[in-house]
């Protein structure tokens, strides 16, 4: 007998004392939404979930601020490299090579 066989024998027989015994299979992963005060839970759609923290919700908050800020300030600086492509950059900057008199090798 294979060693496969063997494992989907070991759990067809495991599977079957489970039921025969009555044993009722339950989750212990997440816990449950059912303890406590009622308004500390919202439900969306049917899911019953646990409400932040109010440290939580205001960490949120200013993270996703800060992520928004960062990109339309970084959208700001470089929209010109966006728009007009690199060699606007260098033009703009003093970094295109004929400036300074020097001819393409």
């Amino acid at each position: 007998m294979s060693l496969l066989a063997r494992a989907a024998a070991h759990l067809r027989l495991a599977s079957g004392r489970a039921v025969s015994q009555n044993v009722q299979q339950t989750r212990a992963m997440g816990g449950s939404a059912h303890h406590g005060n009622p308004n500390d839970y919202v439900t969306y759609g049917g899911l019953k979930l646990k409400k932040a923290p109010g440290w939580e919700y205001a960490l949120s908050k200013v993270i996703g601020g800060t992520m928004w800020f960062w990109i339309f300030t970084m959208c700001y600086k470089e929209w010109d490299h966006k728009t007009k492509g690199l060699p606007a950059i260098f033009e703009a900057e003093g970094l295109d090579d004929d400036a300074h008199g020097h001819g393409h090798h």
